[in-house]
């Protein structure tokens, strides 16, 4: 496996979702590198965002693709999926609505 593969393995129940994740470097920075040098902050919060923060926001981003299609948050995501080829702008998402 290389450094930049994430394996993970996952317990899903309908609330919470459990999992171990191999934390992926790019290029000499791993994950948790980044995320302190960028010193990510939720709004009037004093403390810096973890790893399980970063991924429950951008997991509730994924949410407002359907939830609110035409958000910043949601046209964000999709932008996003779309240029990591994992997401088709023309696809049929009538039976999600």
């Amino acid at each position: 496996m290389s450094k930049n593969e994430c394996v993970a393995k996952k317990e899903v129940t309908p609330t919470k979702l459990t999992i171990s994740i191999d934390l992926p470097s790019y290029g000499d920075t791993n994950i948790l590198e980044a995320i302190s040098h960028l010193d990510l902050r939720f709004p009037y919060a004093e403390r810096q965002v973890t790893v399980e923060d970063l991924i429950v926001q951008l997991l509730e981003d994924v949410c407002c693709m359907i939830e609110r299609p035409g958000s910043w948050e949601g046209a964000g995501m999709e932008r996003h999926l779309q240029s990591h080829g994992i997401f088709d702008f023309d696809h049929d998402d009538s039976h999600l609505r």
